[in-house]
């Protein structure tokens, strides 16, 4: 994957939804997090990262995976990655019989079937995200850094 710099996803009525989820997810993590030092109990929809780090972890029917990490240095940021599951794709595909058009924009993340090369096309804030069906790996498609009031996608 190659590497950009910061770029700020702007409101619109497209990416609205995303920017939305991205600051309840900050803003839940930054809650738990001190609930954490408070020694208080988290919720129970938290999971733990394999270095030990607190994380929301959610995975979309049609194949996208959704993973929030607060930063360890300042728990007000939140890291999310975007993965897409090509096996989890593929169920939910196979689940809607024949489709010659579709498009769903849950989160802000675009799913569209251009019936007339029969390709799928994922897209966030406007730019294509590589959906590759053929590899059996769940892999990154983009990762966002959540700061207040602002969400900067990072790769």
């Amino acid at each position: 994957m190659s590497t950009q710099s910061p770029r700020k996803i702007h409101s619109s009525p497209l990416s609205d939804p995303l920017l939305q989820l991205c600051q309840k997810l900050r803003e839940f993590l930054a809650e738990q997090v001190q609930r954490k030092t408070s020694n208080l109990p988290l919720a129970e929809s938290l999971e733990l990262t394999p270095a030990g780090e607190l994380c929301v972890r959610k995975r979309l029917e049609f194949g996208i995976v959704l993973l929030a990490i607060p930063n360890q240095e300042d728990p007000r940021i939140v890291t999310l990655q975007i993965f897409f599951d090509p096996a989890l794709f593929k169920a939910w595909r196979e689940g809607l019989g024949p489709v010659t058009q579709l498009y769903l924009n849950p989160y802000g993340l675009e799913l569209v079937l251009d019936h007339k090369v029969n390709l799928w096309g994922l897209f966030l804030d406007g730019k294509e995200l590589h959906m590759d069906l053929e590899t059996g790996e769940i892999y990154e498609v983009a990762k966002l850094e959540i700061h207040d009031g602002r969400v900067l996608r990072t790769a």
